[in-house]
Protein backbone atom coordinates (compact mmCIF):
# COMPACT_ATOMS: atom_id res chain seq x y z
CA UNK A 1 0.00 0.00 0.00
CA UNK A 2 1.27 3.46 -0.93
CA UNK A 3 2.15 6.01 1.46
CA UNK A 4 -0.61 8.57 0.26
CA UNK A 5 -3.12 5.57 0.71
CA UNK A 6 -2.61 5.15 4.10
CA UNK A 7 -2.67 9.04 4.29
CA UNK A 8 -6.15 9.00 3.04
CA UNK A 9 -7.44 6.20 5.02
CA UNK A 10 -6.00 7.74 8.22
CA UNK A 11 -7.96 11.38 6.84
CA UNK A 12 -11.08 9.13 5.81
CA UNK A 13 -11.30 7.89 9.73
CA UNK A 14 -10.71 11.42 11.08
CA UNK A 15 -13.42 12.17 9.24
CA UNK A 16 -15.91 9.40 10.65
CA UNK A 17 -14.85 10.55 13.90
CA UNK A 18 -15.93 13.73 13.38
CA UNK A 19 -19.63 12.76 12.19
CA UNK A 20 -19.84 10.64 15.27
CA UNK A 21 -18.52 13.50 17.13
CA UNK A 22 -20.55 15.94 15.41
CA UNK A 23 -23.97 13.85 16.01
CA UNK A 24 -23.57 13.28 20.15
CA UNK A 25 -21.55 16.99 20.86
CA UNK A 26 -24.11 19.65 22.48
CA UNK A 27 -22.84 22.90 21.66
CA UNK A 28 -24.28 23.01 17.99
CA UNK A 29 -27.87 23.39 16.53
CA UNK A 30 -29.34 20.82 14.94
CA UNK A 31 -28.89 22.54 11.97
CA UNK A 32 -25.43 23.15 12.28
CA UNK A 33 -24.45 19.72 13.02
CA UNK A 34 -26.52 18.27 9.49
CA UNK A 35 -24.84 20.51 7.73
CA UNK A 36 -21.69 19.38 8.87
CA UNK A 37 -21.93 15.92 8.53
CA UNK A 38 -22.98 16.12 5.19
CA UNK A 39 -20.17 18.00 4.51
CA UNK A 40 -18.07 15.19 6.40
CA UNK A 41 -19.44 12.77 4.07
CA UNK A 42 -18.51 14.65 0.95
CA UNK A 43 -14.50 14.26 2.40
CA UNK A 44 -14.82 10.95 3.00
CA UNK A 45 -16.31 9.89 -0.09
CA UNK A 46 -13.97 11.92 -2.52
CA UNK A 47 -10.83 10.71 -0.15
CA UNK A 48 -12.12 7.07 -0.30
CA UNK A 49 -12.08 7.50 -4.52
CA UNK A 50 -9.06 8.66 -4.37
CA UNK A 51 -7.52 6.06 -2.02
CA UNK A 52 -9.04 3.57 -4.18
CA UNK A 53 -7.35 5.02 -7.52
CA UNK A 54 -4.02 4.91 -6.15
CA UNK A 55 -4.48 1.53 -5.46
CA UNK A 56 -6.05 1.13 -8.72
CA UNK A 57 -9.23 -1.15 -7.45
CA UNK A 58 -11.20 -0.67 -9.94
CA UNK A 59 -14.23 -2.88 -8.79
CA UNK A 60 -14.94 -0.44 -6.09
CA UNK A 61 -14.11 2.78 -7.71
CA UNK A 62 -17.20 2.35 -10.29
CA UNK A 63 -19.20 2.02 -7.82
CA UNK A 64 -18.41 4.85 -5.50
CA UNK A 65 -18.31 7.53 -7.92
CA UNK A 66 -21.77 7.30 -7.79
CA UNK A 67 -22.70 8.98 -4.81
CA UNK A 68 -18.56 10.44 -4.30
CA UNK A 69 -19.17 12.89 -7.16
CA UNK A 70 -22.79 14.67 -6.20
CA UNK A 71 -21.15 14.68 -2.37
CA UNK A 72 -17.84 16.05 -3.22
CA UNK A 73 -19.48 18.84 -5.53
CA UNK A 74 -21.36 19.87 -2.78
CA UNK A 75 -18.90 20.30 -0.06
CA UNK A 76 -18.60 24.47 -0.61
CA UNK A 77 -22.55 24.56 -0.49
CA UNK A 78 -22.43 22.38 3.23
CA UNK A 79 -19.91 24.31 4.29
CA UNK A 80 -21.85 27.23 3.94
CA UNK A 81 -24.67 26.34 5.44
CA UNK A 82 -23.26 24.85 8.19
CA UNK A 83 -20.93 28.38 9.10
CA UNK A 84 -24.22 30.40 8.56
CA UNK A 85 -25.99 28.22 11.17
CA UNK A 86 -23.39 28.11 13.42
CA UNK A 87 -23.08 32.04 13.74
CA UNK A 88 -26.99 31.84 13.93
CA UNK A 89 -27.30 33.78 11.09
CA UNK A 90 -29.79 31.12 9.62
CA UNK A 91 -30.54 28.09 12.32
CA UNK A 92 -33.30 26.62 11.49
CA UNK A 93 -34.55 24.79 8.17
CA UNK A 94 -36.30 26.44 5.66
CA UNK A 95 -37.28 26.91 1.82
CA UNK A 96 -34.34 29.00 0.73
CA UNK A 97 -32.12 26.05 2.16
CA UNK A 98 -33.86 24.12 -0.94
CA UNK A 99 -32.02 26.80 -3.92
CA UNK A 100 -28.65 25.69 -2.26
CA UNK A 101 -29.40 22.20 -2.34
CA UNK A 102 -30.75 22.45 -5.80
CA UNK A 103 -27.24 21.87 -7.34
CA UNK A 104 -26.74 18.78 -5.75
CA UNK A 105 -29.71 17.04 -6.95
CA UNK A 106 -29.15 18.43 -10.66
CA UNK A 107 -25.74 16.79 -10.31
CA UNK A 108 -27.39 13.23 -8.88
CA UNK A 109 -29.52 13.71 -11.67
CA UNK A 110 -26.69 13.83 -14.40
CA UNK A 111 -24.75 10.73 -12.73
CA UNK A 112 -28.28 8.82 -13.15
CA UNK A 113 -27.27 7.38 -16.42
CA UNK A 114 -24.19 6.54 -15.12
CA UNK A 115 -25.76 5.00 -11.78
CA UNK A 116 -28.01 2.68 -14.16
CA UNK A 117 -25.13 0.62 -16.09
CA UNK A 118 -24.27 -2.84 -14.56
CA UNK A 119 -19.91 -2.68 -13.92
CA UNK A 120 -18.89 -3.77 -17.29
CA UNK A 121 -20.67 -0.80 -18.75
CA UNK A 122 -18.99 1.69 -16.03
CA UNK A 123 -15.75 0.28 -16.58
CA UNK A 124 -16.47 0.92 -20.86
CA UNK A 125 -17.50 4.33 -19.53
CA UNK A 126 -14.49 5.34 -17.77
CA UNK A 127 -12.38 3.40 -20.88
CA UNK A 128 -14.17 6.11 -22.79
CA UNK A 129 -15.55 3.94 -25.06
CA UNK A 130 -19.70 3.53 -26.12
CA UNK A 131 -19.98 6.48 -24.60
CA UNK A 132 -23.98 7.81 -25.71
CA UNK A 133 -25.15 11.34 -25.79
CA UNK A 134 -26.73 10.80 -22.35
CA UNK A 135 -23.56 9.05 -21.00
CA UNK A 136 -21.44 12.35 -22.20
CA UNK A 137 -23.42 14.69 -19.96
CA UNK A 138 -21.79 12.67 -16.94
CA UNK A 139 -19.73 15.27 -14.87
CA UNK A 140 -16.02 13.48 -14.70
CA UNK A 141 -12.35 13.79 -13.50
CA UNK A 142 -11.81 17.34 -15.23
CA UNK A 143 -15.72 18.28 -15.47
CA UNK A 144 -15.86 17.91 -11.34
CA UNK A 145 -12.88 19.92 -11.02
CA UNK A 146 -14.15 22.79 -12.86
CA UNK A 147 -18.02 22.60 -10.84
CA UNK A 148 -15.93 22.07 -7.65
CA UNK A 149 -13.59 25.03 -8.05
CA UNK A 150 -16.82 27.72 -9.42
CA UNK A 151 -19.07 26.67 -6.96
CA UNK A 152 -16.58 27.02 -4.33
CA UNK A 153 -15.44 30.38 -5.20
CA UNK A 154 -19.31 31.34 -5.33
CA UNK A 155 -20.07 29.73 -1.78
CA UNK A 156 -16.89 31.66 0.39
CA UNK A 157 -17.44 34.90 -1.24
CA UNK A 158 -20.69 34.71 -0.02
CA UNK A 159 -19.38 33.37 3.79
CA UNK A 160 -16.84 36.02 3.57
CA UNK A 161 -19.86 38.13 3.31
CA UNK A 162 -21.55 37.12 5.69
CA UNK A 163 -18.68 37.61 8.11
CA UNK A 164 -17.84 40.52 7.34
CA UNK A 165 -21.47 42.34 5.91
CA UNK A 166 -24.16 40.38 7.56
CA UNK A 167 -22.95 39.25 11.06
CA UNK A 168 -22.07 43.01 11.73
CA UNK A 169 -24.01 46.36 10.60
CA UNK A 170 -21.44 48.53 10.67
CA UNK A 171 -18.43 48.54 9.00
CA UNK A 172 -16.33 49.38 11.90
CA UNK A 173 -17.43 46.75 13.70
CA UNK A 174 -16.15 43.89 11.42
CA UNK A 175 -14.46 41.07 13.54
CA UNK A 176 -11.24 42.05 13.86
CA UNK A 177 -10.50 39.80 16.90
CA UNK A 178 -11.06 36.51 14.91
CA UNK A 179 -8.06 36.78 12.25
CA UNK A 180 -7.87 32.71 13.05
CA UNK A 181 -11.32 31.99 11.16
CA UNK A 182 -10.26 34.47 8.44
CA UNK A 183 -6.95 32.39 8.01
CA UNK A 184 -8.42 29.60 7.54
CA UNK A 185 -11.26 30.63 5.52
CA UNK A 186 -8.34 32.38 2.86
CA UNK A 187 -6.40 29.28 3.03
CA UNK A 188 -9.44 26.91 2.22
CA UNK A 189 -10.32 29.31 -0.70
CA UNK A 190 -5.97 28.50 -1.62
CA UNK A 191 -7.72 24.93 -1.96
CA UNK A 192 -10.20 25.86 -3.82
CA UNK A 193 -7.80 27.66 -6.54
CA UNK A 194 -5.55 25.05 -6.46
CA UNK A 195 -8.36 22.59 -7.96
CA UNK A 196 -9.42 25.45 -10.42
CA UNK A 197 -5.67 25.10 -11.49
CA UNK A 198 -6.05 21.36 -11.72
CA UNK A 199 -8.74 21.37 -13.90
CA UNK A 200 -7.13 24.44 -16.51
CA UNK A 201 -3.79 22.29 -16.52
CA UNK A 202 -5.71 18.88 -16.95
CA UNK A 203 -3.35 17.81 -13.99
CA UNK A 204 -2.44 14.03 -15.10
CA UNK A 205 -3.46 10.99 -13.75
CA UNK A 206 0.34 10.47 -12.15
CA UNK A 207 -0.48 13.83 -10.10
CA UNK A 208 -3.53 13.09 -8.36
CA UNK A 209 -1.48 12.96 -4.96
CA UNK A 210 -1.74 16.42 -5.28
CA UNK A 211 -5.41 16.35 -5.23
CA UNK A 212 -5.18 14.33 -2.67
CA UNK A 213 -3.11 16.51 -0.33
CA UNK A 214 -5.09 19.39 -0.84
CA UNK A 215 -8.69 17.84 -0.16
CA UNK A 216 -6.63 16.53 3.28
CA UNK A 217 -5.74 20.28 4.11
CA UNK A 218 -9.48 20.69 3.31
CA UNK A 219 -10.49 18.67 5.57
CA UNK A 220 -8.12 19.52 8.27
CA UNK A 221 -9.21 23.79 7.85
CA UNK A 222 -12.94 22.04 8.25
CA UNK A 223 -12.44 20.30 11.54
CA UNK A 224 -10.35 23.55 12.67
CA UNK A 225 -13.28 26.00 11.53
CA UNK A 226 -15.68 23.52 13.28
CA UNK A 227 -14.08 23.64 16.51
CA UNK A 228 -13.19 27.05 16.75
CA UNK A 229 -16.66 28.30 15.29
CA UNK A 230 -18.36 27.88 18.61
CA UNK A 231 -16.03 30.05 20.14
CA UNK A 232 -16.08 32.76 17.68
CA UNK A 233 -19.95 32.25 17.18
CA UNK A 234 -22.46 31.07 19.09
CA UNK A 235 -22.72 27.58 20.78
CA UNK A 236 -25.57 25.80 22.07
CA UNK A 237 -24.60 24.49 25.12
CA UNK A 238 -27.98 24.31 26.54
CA UNK A 239 -26.72 22.29 30.03
CA UNK A 240 -23.91 25.16 30.49
CA UNK A 241 -26.54 27.74 29.54
CA UNK A 242 -29.26 26.62 31.85
CA UNK A 243 -27.06 26.17 34.50
CA UNK A 244 -25.75 29.37 34.04
CA UNK A 245 -29.17 31.14 34.33
CA UNK A 246 -29.99 29.39 36.98
CA UNK A 247 -27.59 31.39 39.07
CA UNK A 248 -28.28 34.29 37.51
CA UNK A 249 -31.82 34.96 36.60
CA UNK A 250 -35.22 35.24 38.54
CA UNK A 251 -38.27 36.72 36.95
CA UNK A 252 -39.10 38.01 40.33
CA UNK A 253 -35.92 40.06 40.21
CA UNK A 254 -36.27 40.97 36.59
CA UNK A 255 -39.67 42.54 37.46
CA UNK A 256 -38.98 44.15 40.44
CA UNK A 257 -35.95 45.75 38.69
CA UNK A 258 -37.64 46.57 36.01
CA UNK A 259 -40.74 48.21 37.55
CA UNK A 260 -38.47 50.19 40.22
CA UNK A 261 -36.88 52.19 36.90
CA UNK A 262 -40.59 52.97 35.79
CA UNK A 263 -43.52 53.86 37.05
CA UNK A 264 -45.84 51.69 39.59
CA UNK A 265 -48.22 52.07 36.67
CA UNK A 266 -50.34 48.80 35.76
CA UNK A 267 -50.64 47.93 32.04
CA UNK A 268 -53.83 47.54 31.13
CA UNK A 269 -54.44 44.11 29.19
CA UNK A 270 -56.86 42.05 27.93
CA UNK A 271 -54.92 38.76 29.09
CA UNK A 272 -55.32 37.55 32.32
CA UNK A 273 -52.90 37.81 35.28
CA UNK A 274 -52.44 34.06 36.09
CA UNK A 275 -52.35 33.45 31.51
CA UNK A 276 -49.31 36.05 31.25
CA UNK A 277 -47.63 34.58 34.87
CA UNK A 278 -47.45 31.47 32.84
CA UNK A 279 -46.61 32.94 29.54
CA UNK A 280 -43.41 35.08 31.28
CA UNK A 281 -42.48 31.66 32.52
CA UNK A 282 -42.36 29.48 29.46
CA UNK A 283 -40.71 32.74 27.42
CA UNK A 284 -38.11 32.92 30.60
CA UNK A 285 -37.52 29.16 30.34
CA UNK A 286 -37.00 29.75 26.07
CA UNK A 287 -34.79 32.27 26.76
CA UNK A 288 -32.90 30.53 28.93
CA UNK A 289 -31.94 28.09 26.05
CA UNK A 290 -29.61 30.61 25.19
CA UNK A 291 -32.09 31.42 21.85
CA UNK A 292 -31.27 35.47 22.70
CA UNK A 293 -27.97 34.75 21.15
CA UNK A 294 -29.44 34.96 17.48
CA UNK A 295 -28.93 38.44 16.38
CA UNK A 296 -31.95 38.61 14.31
CA UNK A 297 -34.41 37.09 17.15
CA UNK A 298 -37.80 38.66 16.93
CA UNK A 299 -40.72 39.24 18.88
CA UNK A 300 -42.24 37.50 15.77
CA UNK A 301 -40.11 34.44 16.32
CA UNK A 302 -40.50 34.03 20.11
CA UNK A 303 -44.35 34.32 20.18
CA UNK A 304 -44.80 31.60 17.13
CA UNK A 305 -42.50 29.37 19.48
CA UNK A 306 -45.30 30.22 22.47
CA UNK A 307 -48.13 30.04 20.46
CA UNK A 308 -49.26 33.02 20.65
CA UNK A 309 -49.67 36.28 18.52
CA UNK A 310 -47.12 39.08 18.29
CA UNK A 311 -49.93 41.46 19.82
CA UNK A 312 -50.57 39.25 22.90
CA UNK A 313 -46.98 38.63 23.94
CA UNK A 314 -46.19 41.71 23.38
CA UNK A 315 -49.25 43.30 25.78
CA UNK A 316 -47.94 40.56 28.75
CA UNK A 317 -43.98 41.74 27.84
CA UNK A 318 -45.67 45.03 29.29
CA UNK A 319 -47.69 43.84 31.58
CA UNK A 320 -45.36 41.19 33.64
CA UNK A 321 -42.08 43.73 33.41
CA UNK A 322 -43.45 47.75 33.10
CA UNK A 323 -40.74 47.08 29.76
CA UNK A 324 -40.78 45.97 26.13
CA UNK A 325 -39.35 43.27 24.60
CA UNK A 326 -35.73 44.62 23.47
CA UNK A 327 -35.46 45.16 27.37
CA UNK A 328 -36.35 41.65 28.40
CA UNK A 329 -33.76 39.95 25.87
CA UNK A 330 -30.91 42.65 26.49
CA UNK A 331 -31.33 41.91 30.04
CA UNK A 332 -30.40 38.44 29.38
CA UNK A 333 -27.96 39.19 26.84
CA UNK A 334 -25.97 41.26 29.54
CA UNK A 335 -25.96 39.01 32.25
CA UNK A 336 -24.40 36.22 30.46
CA UNK A 337 -21.86 39.34 28.74
CA UNK A 338 -21.15 39.25 32.71
CA UNK A 339 -20.51 36.24 33.21
CA UNK A 340 -18.14 35.79 30.03
CA UNK A 341 -16.29 38.98 31.08
CA UNK A 342 -16.18 37.28 34.95
CA UNK A 343 -15.14 34.08 34.16
CA UNK A 344 -13.27 33.93 30.54
CA UNK A 345 -10.74 35.54 28.76
CA UNK A 346 -12.84 36.50 25.86
CA UNK A 347 -11.69 39.71 24.41
CA UNK A 348 -14.99 42.09 25.21
CA UNK A 349 -15.96 42.52 21.01
CA UNK A 350 -16.30 38.58 20.77
CA UNK A 351 -18.35 38.81 23.82
CA UNK A 352 -20.65 41.04 22.38
CA UNK A 353 -21.19 38.94 19.02
CA UNK A 354 -21.49 35.84 21.70
CA UNK A 355 -24.93 37.52 23.47
CA UNK A 356 -26.32 38.07 20.58
CA UNK A 357 -25.62 41.53 19.42
CA UNK A 358 -24.80 42.38 15.76
CA UNK A 359 -22.45 45.56 16.64
CA UNK A 360 -20.14 46.53 19.20
CA UNK A 361 -21.00 50.19 19.79
CA UNK A 362 -25.18 48.88 20.52
CA UNK A 363 -23.47 46.29 23.19
CA UNK A 364 -21.55 48.98 24.90
CA UNK A 365 -24.60 51.19 24.84
CA UNK A 366 -27.03 48.28 26.78
CA UNK A 367 -24.32 47.47 28.58
CA UNK A 368 -23.52 50.60 30.41
CA UNK A 369 -27.16 50.76 30.24
CA UNK A 370 -27.82 48.18 32.59
CA UNK A 371 -24.57 48.72 34.58
CA UNK A 372 -23.70 52.53 34.46
CA UNK A 373 -20.26 51.17 33.41
CA UNK A 374 -18.02 49.96 30.12
CA UNK A 375 -17.93 46.37 29.80
CA UNK A 376 -13.70 46.79 30.30
CA UNK A 377 -14.54 48.91 33.38
CA UNK A 378 -16.63 46.26 34.35
CA UNK A 379 -13.97 43.31 33.30
CA UNK A 380 -11.49 45.52 35.11
CA UNK A 381 -13.62 45.64 38.81
CA UNK A 382 -14.05 41.88 38.34
CA UNK A 383 -10.34 41.04 37.75
CA UNK A 384 -9.21 43.77 40.93
CA UNK A 385 -12.16 42.00 43.23
CA UNK A 386 -10.67 38.52 42.34
CA UNK A 387 -7.00 39.85 43.37
CA UNK A 388 -7.67 41.29 46.07
CA UNK A 389 -10.12 38.23 47.50
CA UNK A 390 -6.59 35.81 46.12
CA UNK A 391 -4.15 37.81 48.42
CA UNK A 392 -6.32 38.05 51.40
CA UNK A 393 -6.76 34.43 51.36
CA UNK A 394 -3.30 34.14 50.52
CA UNK A 395 -2.59 36.61 54.39
CA UNK A 396 -5.07 34.00 55.96
CA UNK A 397 -2.96 31.09 54.97
CA UNK A 398 0.16 32.41 56.07
CA UNK A 399 -0.95 33.09 59.37
CA UNK A 400 -2.32 30.03 59.88
CA UNK A 401 0.67 28.49 58.98
CA UNK A 402 2.68 31.07 61.58
CA UNK A 403 0.60 29.63 64.29
CA UNK A 404 0.74 26.68 64.00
Amino acid sequence: MKLITIILCLAIAVGCFMIARAIVSTHQNSKAKAMFTMMMLGFISLLLELALFEENIREWKVYVLSFSGPLSASIPIFFYLFFKSSVRLNSEFNKNDLKHLLLPLIYLALMLPYNVLDYQEKIEFLDNTNRSWLLSMTPMRFTRFGIIATIGVFYFQLIWRELNTKLNQKKTDVLREITKLKTALISMCVCISLVFVFFLIRLPGEFTWALSIVTIAMLILAIIIYEYLPIWGHPWSQASTNKSYKEHHNINDFQSTEQGSKLNKPYRSSVTNKKASEVICDLTALLETGIYKDATISLKLLASKLNLTTHHLSQIINQQTQGNYYELVNMFRITEAKRLLSETDMAIIDIAYEVGFNSKSSFYTEFKKHSDQTPGQYKKLVRSQKAGEGSIKKSANQTIELKN
